[in-house]
């Protein structure tokens, strides 16, 4: 008889035929707690969170609401606090001592504010929950979010083994999420709802705390499970969106960096700089926060942003702390779609305020996107990527070539100059002409050496070698149809980290868009014996644990280096997810990790709400 032991870590990672009786379980609605370290703990009152002001059994604004829950182990009191009210934090008194795993059981409920977003995407009505949490000892809180499996894009990835149904966050049912382990000796847990400018309209809920104590093997085999030296190989990439709030203290750069220690995250690409729109003070580009006003408007109404904060520096610092290196990096954006192409009022943009550089196409319209094709152009660019190492202690610059292209088209220079090299009009030949494709390359490899060059010059006054790190396209043929020309920058030895990304352009030269080990396998032969390390991003951005583990694999027998992943702040609150990306460079343990992928998450279906049967036959969704 197969058994489901809900512990990542209680078990080698495998399904056992017979396993041993579980541990005993002890649901625990007081302040005292037993003593007997090897059973698991349940904290199922959160009424009892401090300050006791804040919580009560009827709504009012600017509090946290306590309601009755029941399941059929459990039974105890959940708090939540709704959309625009500024609840403020709760405490949780944890009264436990040595290693644990943390799990967080939360109810996402039903709230009646129509002007929220509420999970529309995954066909469920349920409130927007984003629940802010963090122990005493650390400095800065996590979130936890609402998990959809069924919205996670499975048309991109089918996983040669699908597994059983997941579990889904409903109205019906508690969704229990292993969050982290810790020693929680002396510690406290604070909870909090988010506040930040863009997700006022979120709720924040918690039903119960789920700890299991570590045992000596049980420990030992979690530290085994840490990242090392071997298990280094994930990438991850924040391209400058930060969820629409760029960070503006230490404790919100934390934010994005605290839970990556002790993962196999070897490299963080911070997003620094759109073009010359930098998050941090400039010399070279201006100093602006956010996105563009249109698009967000809820951000223009923000006090102004402290422009001596440097965030770029603080990321630097904070990664080194983990052992983590972090590459500063430029997406070269250019003109939004109207009504969003406005830039920030008062803010001077080399892109607007230069469109003699812009791209053109065939017959002479200009194109939203700066032409690498101009010396300017360029050069504007090479200056605030040099501000990245030179004026900052980042360990290298990277830049999006999987986004805001095309970069060269048939600008005058482009068109003269390859009429004179083969005395015909590039605009008369097809896209795929074979010259073509080398001019487009020329202009883009005389950039990527440019970008090597100050490189190794600023990394001589530092006494290192500075890396270069590129995000490019799915296969060879996709990036060289775009002037992306992989096998000279391999060979040259111009390129540390390449991440393989889906092909999203209207024109490719090969419909294959996806990153998969066919895509993957011709890049990786050219990397060998060179410095370049091979990643491949694991798209979709919505994945399950067990999926991404599968994933992984493919990708290892495939050859690649390591493991990329594209908008990790999209995947950093799902902490199932999460959980599995921070172990993924074990790739002689991914095999056997089967049961402990499918195990980060799981539901307990409710019997009742503040005394209400939740019996599916008789309580509708939204019960009225």
């Amino acid at each position: 008889m197969k058994t489901f032991d809900p512990s990542p870590y209680s078990s080698p990672g495998i399904v056992e035929e017979n396993p041993p009786p579980h541990r005993p379980e002890k649901t625990s609605t007081e302040k005292s707690y037993p003593a007997q370290l090897m059973e698991n703990i349940y904290l199922t009152d959160l009424s009892k969170c401090e300050p006791s002001t804040a919580i009560g059994e009827a709504y009012q604004p600017d509090h946290w609401i306590c309601y009755d829950y029941e399941t059929e182990d459990l039974q105890g009191k959940a708090v939540f606090a709704g959309p625009f009210d500024r609840a403020p934090d709760l405490t949780l008194d944890l009264n436990a001592a040595g290693w644990h795993h943390i799990y967080i059981g939360i109810h996402y409920g039903i709230v009646g504010d129509i002007t929220q977003e509420r999970g529309e995407h995954a066909g469920k009505n349920i409130a927007t929950q984003f629940l802010r949490l963090r122990l005493s000892s650390d400095k800065s809180f996590d979130i936890i979010q609402p998990e959809f499996p069924r919205q996670r894009q499975h048309d991109y990835y089918i996983p040669p083994d699908p597994g059983p149904e997941l579990p889904e966050a409903l109205t019906g049912q508690m969704v229990e999420v292993y969050w982290k382990t810790a020693d929680l000796t002396g510690t406290s847990l604070h909870f909090a709802p988010w506040r930040e400018p863009l997700q006022k309209s979120t709720s924040a809920g918690v039903a119960y705390v789920r700890l299991e104590p570590l045992e000596k093997t049980a420990l030992d085999r979690y530290r085994s499970e840490l990242g090392n030296a071997d298990t280094k190989r994930v990438m991850v990439v924040n391209d400058g969106f930060f969820q629409g709030h760029h960070p503006a203290n230490e404790s919100e750069v934390r934010q994005w960096l605290d839970p990556m220690k002790d993962s196999d995250i070897a490299l963080v690409i911070w997003g620094a700089a759109f073009l010359d729109q930098c998050a941090y003070p400039t010399k070279s580009g201006c100093h602006v926060r956010g996105e563009y006003p249109l698009l967000y408007p809820s951000l223009t109404s923000q006090a102004k942003p402290d422009l001596a904060f440097d965030s770029l520096e603080t990321a630097a610092i904070v990664a080194h702390e983990m052992g983590i290196e972090l590459y500063g990096s430029m997406r070269a954006a250019g003109g939004r779609i109207p009504p969003s192409h406005t830039p920030p009022a008062g803010t001077e943009t080399f892109f607007h305020n230069h469109p003699q550089y812009w791209c053109v196409d065939e017959q002479g319209n200009k194109v939203g996107h700066l032409s690498l094709a101009f010396p300017e152009a360029r050069q504007k660019q090479m200056d605030v990527l040099r501000e990245f190492v030179e004026d900052h202690s980042c360990d290298g610059v990277h830049y999006h070539f999987n986004r805001c292209y095309p970069f060269v088209l048939f600008e005058g220079p482009v068109v003269k100059d390859f009429q004179e090299k083969y005395g015909t009009d590039p605009r008369k030949v097809a896209r795929n002409d074979p010259r073509w494709l080398e001019h487009q390359c020329s202009y883009l490899t005389t950039f990527i050496r440019d970008i090597r060059n100050m490189l190794d010059e600023v990394g001589g006054t530092r006494n290192t070698r500075l890396g270069l790190a590129l995000t490019v396209m799915n296969s060879l043929e996709n990036n060289r149809f775009h002037g992306i020309d992989l096998a000279t920058w391999i060979e040259e030895d111009l390129v540390d980290h390449l991440m393989l990304h889906p092909a999203f352009p209207h024109e490719v030269a090969n419909e294959n868009r996806k990153v998969l080990p066919e895509t993957v396998q011709p890049v990786q032969e050219l990397s060998k014996g060179k410095r370049c390390r091979v990643y491949a991003d694991l798209y979709p951005r919505y994945q399950t644990a067990d999926t991404y583990r599968q994933q992984a694999i493919g990708f290892y027998q495939a050859g690649v280096y390591g493991l990329a992943v594209w908008d990790y702040y999209w995947r950093i609150w799902r902490k199932s997810e999460w959980n599995m990306i921070c172990r993924l460079g074990h790739r002689r343990e991914l095999e056997g990790w089967k049961q402990k992928a499918r195990s980060y998450i799981h539901t307990r279906p409710l019997k009742s709400l503040a005394g209400m049967s939740m019996d599916p036959r008789y309580t509708p969704g939204s019960n009225g």
